[in-house]
């Protein structure tokens, strides 16, 4: 499908530029959602799309909610983006928002929170230079790849993305 191999292009750019310049390029935030919002539309409707968008958002804007609540009480900052953040990270996670039915998208996030720290992890042990960033959006793209290669893979079904991974 063309949309999908689209969609790994985006994936491809997104990983080099967040893991070479700590940056994605804006441009790739509205393409990637239209990709994502054009598919599930076309798989499951135009009503089903609308309600997998809105909890998905709810879930983003919960997760950015104790985040900021978090670093709020910590340290009496209640901006994260762009200090924590990076504000290309939260609109790929809106763009995401478009690409999975909720649980499936609890499970990809969770999924690539994970990574993103075994990244993070094994490049300070390996350079043995502590760098503060983690390049969330381009961790978050490789797995995305990876999704978008799984055969008959649909994200729109729930818990289909756990029953994939496990079996």
């Amino acid at each position: 499908m063309l949309s999908h191999f689209l969609i790994i292009i985006l994936a491809i750019i997104t990983v080099y530029q967040d893991f070479r310049h700590r940056e994605i390029s804006l441009v790739l935030i509205p393409v990637y959602f239209l990709c994502f919002a054009l598919n599930q539309i076309q798989l499951t409707g135009l009503r089903f799309f609308l309600i997998n968008f809105s909890v998905n958002s709810g879930i983003i804007l919960l997760l950015l909610l104790f985040t900021s609540g978090y670093f709020w009480m910590k340290e009496r900052k209640f901006k994260i983006i762009d200090q924590y953040l990076g504000l290309g990270d939260v609109l790929l996670f809106f763009a995401l928002a478009a690409a999975f039915s909720p649980v499936n998208f609890i499970v990809f996030l969770l999924a690539g929170f994970i990574f993103s720290i075994a990244v993070y992890l094994i490049k300070t042990i390996i350079i043995k230079r502590l760098n503060n960033t983690i390049p969330l959006a381009g961790c978050i793209s490789i797995l995305l790849i990876v999704v978008m290669l799984i055969p008959n893979l649909n994200r729109f079904e729930d818990l289909k993305l756990i029953t994939t991974i496990l079996t």
